[in-house]
Parts: C-alpha cells; sequence; structure tokens
C-alpha cells in the first residue's frame, strides 16, 4: 500500500514504516512521507534471504548519514554484533531469530537490550 494510501486510512498520528533494502529506497519512503525505515538485512538471516544479499554495515552507515527519520537495523543483528550495528548510528535494532531461536527468548530479549544504548530524554534535568 503507498504510504499516502497508508496515511489517509490510518490519520496522521499513527507512524508508517517502510522496509529498505537500499538507500534510494530510503530516500524514496522520506519523500514520501515514512515516519521511519526498517534497514537491512544488515547480516546473512534465515528470515530476510529473499531479499538477497546482505547490505552490510558500510551501506547502514551511509544511510544513516543521509536520511534524516529514523532508521531500525535488522537481519542477523545479534548480541554478538549489536555494538557494531549500533556504531553506523541506526536509531535502534529489530530482531527475529536472536530472541525466536534463543534457548530462553526473555534472557535473550533481556541480553540485547543492556546492550543498547540508554533511549536520550526529552526532559530536562
Amino acid at each position: 500500500m503507498p504510504i499516502y494510501r497508508a496515511r489517509m486510512v490510518l490519520g496522521e498520528k499513527k507512524l508508517i514504516g517502510v522496509s529498505c533494502h537500499n538507500q534510494v529506497q530510503a530516500i524514496i519512503a522520506q519523500e514520501k512521507g515514512a515516519d521511519f525505515i526498517t534497514f537491512g538485512p544488515i547480516y546473512n538471516t534465515p528470515s530476510k534471504a529473499l531479499y538477497g544479499d546482505p547490505v552490510g554495515l558500510k551501506r547502514l552507515q551511509e544511510a544513516t548519514n543521509i536520511i534524516q527519520i529514523p532508521i531500525f537495523a535488522l537481519g542477523g543483528i545479534k548480541a554478538d554484533n549489536v555494538a557494531e550495528v549500533m556504531a553506523a548510528a541506526p536509531h535502534g535494532i529489530g530482531v527475529v531469530s536472536a530472541i525466536m531461536s534463543a534457548e530462553e527468548p526473555r534472557l535473550a530479549a533481556r541480553t540485547l537490550l543492556s546492550l543498547l544504548p540508554a533511549p536520550e530524554s526529552d526532559l530536562e534535568t
């Protein structure tokens, strides 16, 4: 569904995200009014195999340098690579297999959360 049509259905208060696999798609999504994008796959992962080869960290960094809306990296992100993904400056990450394939999904989720930077607060201290 095109972004403009989703906006007509959902209204101005709902967030609309677009899955992007390269910078051109990301730029188009931003220009057409997306509120955020998901970008990837960053690494190999079974759930994103049909989208082709991983885009990698360099392309993620390039996208975060040119896109003003939030970017969420996804695809093959696990506890052992969260730091290098976050160094490319996405707004956050999305994961599936890192939690769903874990023997203890709750522990896996807590571990991943502990590796992310604390959210910035809009409140003055």
